[in-house]
């Protein structure tokens, strides 16, 4: 049966839909092309393409790729963009673009002159990051999907009566392992909100039979144009910027325990923040960073006194990167416990029009949100990693914070045993 594509409308708020009488509004795939796919339409208005064409609609894409060639999105309107196949402009920042697209959302992110067309892409197949490949895992669970969410920021144009998208630049929107990302604009709040999923393929059918579920939706986020400028006024960074909704603040009002700290010194001993009877916290923290000082912030988190169970979160200047470490999470041979990883690095800003030229890094703004499994960790309004860490043995007592700095690359190997050893010493 040729796929097509049929909709249904709701003057309610979705309480009642009626099929178009306009069915099917695509008759199905095109012709003479062998797709990889034909799914996941997304249907919006489109400011930007209204003005490229001087018309008022709604617009929409067909998720899909070509059979041994490249990535394709089929517009509803009939026209296409197309990348070179393997398309990938930096294995480590822009991310891998796959072999098949899914769940491809469309927006324009900024306001007046100063905006950005923007794509929204699941990428499936292709190669597996290195970070999750080379993982020795014990675990009998099958393996991942392959599979990310980019993101492009590209000029919309019009080639022959045709809409065409070329890209500029891109990354990850997410560097952990959620998938299917769908955003809508919020005409209430001017804001562009995204809800994803978080899928458990790293755990057995047992486990999830036992839950009664598998995976999760994320916490709502914002999507923007994150505007970095220089103090000198001549450079200014234009890149996605994203973050959980303001919303969620409103959970704070009922939280059961506070704990702030301040000016804390950053030295080469663990910092014994705070413990925790329960796995669901949020932390913000504020780091100045001399990269003449350390080379690694690791903030230890959901562990027990003497480190037998943890997880970390890393971030290391020198490699430029923020890593979530579940090996140590727990003790099961059943599950998978493969690091998450993803590029991310600080900027240097500098006043170049005075003889000093001094230059300052930014400082380092992570935010953790951890709630039961899921844990995200977002930081400096550009980069977010949403995961699930499986920790089973921890008691109630046991759901410890603690802060730790390395100074110099050659204490790295050694930070779980000396940190370890500070806690069985009450060091902290």
């Amino acid at each position: 049966m040729q796929p097509g594509l049929a909709i249904a409308e709701s003057s309610d708020n979705g309480g009642t839909w009626s099929k178009s009488t306009k069915n099917p509004i695509l008759l199905g795939e095109p012709e003479n092309i062998q797709v990889t796919g034909f799914r996941d339409p997304f249907l919006a208005e489109w400011p930007a393409m209204d003005r490229l064409f001087h018309q008022s609609s709604l617009y929409g894409l067909v998720s899909r790729g070509i059979e041994g060639q490249a990535q394709l999105l089929s517009y509803i309107l009939c026209s296409q963009t197309t990348m070179p196949r393997r398309f990938q402009p930096s294995a480590k920042w822009s991310g891998n673009f796959g072999m098949n697209w899914e769940c491809v959302n469309f927006l324009t992110l900024g306001s007046g002159q100063n905006n950005r067309t923007c794509l929204i892409i699941g990428a499936e197949g292709d190669m597996e990051r290195d970070h999750i490949r080379n993982f020795k895992s014990r675990s009998q669970v099958p393996p991942r999907a392959v599979r990310s969410v980019v993101w492009m920021f590209g000029d919309l144009k019009s080639n022959n009566n045709l809409p065409s998208v070329t890209y500029t630049y891109g990354g990850y929107l997410d560097c952990g392992s959620l998938y299917a990302a769908n955003s809508f604009f919020d005409p209430v709040s001017k804001r562009d909100i995204m809800y994803t999923w978080i899928p458990e393929e790293d755990i057995p059918a047992g486990h999830v039979n036992k839950n009664g579920w598998n995976g999760a939706l994320a916490i709502p986020r914002e999507l923007f144009l994150l505007t970095i400028e220089n103090p000198d006024g001549l450079t200014t960074i234009y890149t996605l910027g994203i973050r959980p909704i303001q919303e969620i603040s409103h959970l704070r009002r009922s939280c059961v325990h506070h704990h702030e700290w301040k000016n804390i010194p950053l030295s080469s001993t663990t910092q014994n923040l705070c413990s925790t009877t329960f796995p669901s916290w949020e932390l913000q923290g504020v780091i100045s960073v001399h990269p003449n000082h350390f080379q690694e912030v690791v903030l230890y988190i959901r562990h027990n006194d003497d480190m037998s169970i943890y997880t970390s979160v890393t971030f290391c200047l020198r490699n430029e990167t923020i890593r979530v470490d579940r090996e140590k999470s727990n003790n099961d041979p059943a599950v998978r416990n493969c690091p998450e990883e993803g590029p991310f690095t600080l900027f240097y800003t500098g006043d170049r029009t005075t003889s000093e030229q001094r230059e300052s890094l930014e400082n380092l703004h992570i935010h953790i949100i951890s709630d039961g499994d899921v844990l995200e960790v977002y930081a400096n309004d550009r980069f977010a990693l949403a995961t699930m860490v499986y920790s089973p043995e921890l008691q109630e007592s046991d759901w410890d914070i603690s802060l730790w700095v390395w100074r110099s690359r050659e204490r790295c190997s050694r930070r779980a045993e000396r940190l370890g050893r500070a806690a069985k010493n009450g060091g902290h």
